[in-house]
């Protein structure tokens, strides 16, 4: 998908200028098979779902590209129902999803824990009693057996099989979600581009004017729709009914910087592009 966003180098590769967002720097170009590359996202059977991925969206995008450029995909629902599942794997596919998923085991042992202890004293006082040959002080003596039940469960996530499960049934889910939906399809005016960035998909809910948005991020259900960048001259979002028309040249830029609001590190453009300077000046302090 990173090749709609792309120049040609002098040896006619595909390449994108990254712009860190966190150190507000302009780095040198690169080849898009380095442009928000995660290595290792997956760490436990990552072929399988990387396979997944490919065969239900990748493998499509170069016909979805045809079809955003030449206006005819509204006409064409499997090709409708691959923009819907690259919006739900770039959903996804990103650190910022990671990263919800390990502040919910966190979140969930934190909360467990002490629930555990109320339920179960007497119990877990004798695991402590036979385990030790003492009688628990307190709560806290009981943690310690607590602790023992989530060691195998903190095994299991940091070799990687429970971010793995719940990446890919989060796919699977969200896909299902947008199962009824379709498709909006915006394009940029001449003379503007949209920016993409390392994790380029997200939620919204408007305010009431439609023009703006009073939160981002929000859980799927509880948004009005998701969207992200296809190409520099295209941004897609799921939505009630199909949908296509050109947006003033405000909205990209309003879209432009949600995307750099939401990048993890990175932000992509094109050598020559505009957004090199509306970068530089949105970054600025």
């Amino acid at each position: 998908m990173l090749k709609n966003f792309s120049f040609k180098d002098a040896n006619g590769g595909d390449t994108l200028i990254p712009y860190n967002v966190r150190t507000k720097r302009e780095l040198r170009p690169l080849g898009i098979g380095g442009c928000g590359k995660i290595l290792h996202f997956i760490r436990y059977a990552s072929q399988s779902l990387e396979d997944l991925w490919k065969s239900s969206v990748e493998d499509h995008l170069h016909q979805v590209s045809a079809s955003i450029q030449d206006r005819s995909i509204l006409g064409k629902p499997d090709l409708v129902t691959v923009v819907k599942d690259c919006i739900a794997l770039h959903l996804v596919r990103s650190l910022r999803y990671l990263e919800v998923h390990s502040a919910s085991i966190d979140q969930a042992q934190r909360a467990l824990g002490p629930d555990l202890i109320g339920r179960f004293k007497q119990p877990l006082s004798r695991l402590f009693l036979a385990k030790y040959g003492l009688y628990p002080a307190g709560d806290e003596a009981l943690e310690c057996v607590v602790d023992e039940f989530f060691a195998e469960w903190r095994r299991v996530n940091s070799d990687g099989l429970m971010e793995r499960q719940d990446v890919e049934q989060a796919f699977e889910r969200i896909r299902g979600g947008f199962t009824p939906l379709q498709i909006n399809v915006m394009y940029a005016p001449a003379g503007s581009e949209f920016l993409i960035s390392d994790s380029p998909a997200f939620t919204y809910l408007f305010d009431a004017t439609g023009e703006r948005f009073t939160k981002i991020r929000s859980a799927v259900g509880d948004s009005n729709g998701v969207g992200m960048p296809i190409a520099r001259d295209c941004f897609v979002t799921t939505a009630p009914d199909l949908g296509m028309g050109e947006v003033p040249a405000k909205f990209v830029d309003y879209l432009n910087m949600v995307q750099m609001e939401i990048a993890y590190e990175h932000v992509y453009y094109r050598q020559g592009s505009p957004l090199a300077s509306f970068v530089s000046s949105a970054a600025a302090p």
